[in-house]
């Protein structure tokens, strides 16, 4: 939902609580070009 949001020209900032979860849409992210902020959010 990040990229799509970030496609349409949205500022977004994405959390995930896993480690795993954020090395995945950051890899997405080098692919894609968009600008989105990635934040790890503990639970």
């Amino acid at each position: 939902m990040s990229e799509s949001l970030a496609a349409e020209g949205a500022i977004v900032v994405g959390i995930d609580l896993s480690e795993a979860g954020l090395e995945v849409a950051k890899l997405h992210l080098l692919e894609s070009g968009f600008d989105i902020d990635y934040q790890l959010i503990p639970a």
